[in-house]
């Protein structure tokens, strides 16, 4: 208790090695370093002994949850897979801005009309069952697809 109590009153008198301490177990915790949570803790045996009561095992010590909520509902790890998904739908709406001002950049037109006469020649076998009907499309409208 003593322990806890003298670190409460470095933290509180912004003793700076205080405050470093308290980041790196917050960041351990939350990266599931479990070994780096039980040595930089004001007691690592006492941690460990409490660890261990709920989840004895070995491999525990590397598992990406606690004992407390568990695999399924472990608040940090939920928190993890939501910066991941947030990190990806980041990069695909980078993605979908750099493709729509490339569109725009050639003219925004699904469609060229006039002949199309620029095109490689169709090569059998290489196009698919959407890629005729589009060009059958295009050719009633008297325009060709611009992508084909």
């Amino acid at each position: 208790m003593a322990l806890i109590a003298t670190h409460a009153g470095d933290l509180a008198k912004g003793h700076p090695v205080a405050q470093i301490r308290d980041d790196a177990v917050s960041r351990a915790r939350f990266d599931f370093r479990w070994q780096d949570q039980f040595n930089l803790g004001l007691d690592p045996d006492t941690a460990r002994l409490f660890h261990d009561e709920t989840l004895p095992k070995e491999a525990h010590k590397t598992a990406h949850f606690c004992s407390m909520c568990g695999p399924q509902f472990c608040s940090i790890k939920i928190t993890q897979d939501l910066r991941e998904e947030t990190l990806a739908m980041a990069k695909r709406e980078k993605g979908m801005a750099e493709k729509s001002a490339e569109f725009l950049e050639k003219g925004g037109k699904l469609y060229v009309c006039g002949g199309g006469s620029d095109r490689p020649p169709l090569q059998e076998g290489k196009r698919s069952l959407n890629s005729i009907w589009n060009c059958a499309a295009a050719l009633l409208m008297n325009c060709s697809p611009e992508y084909q």
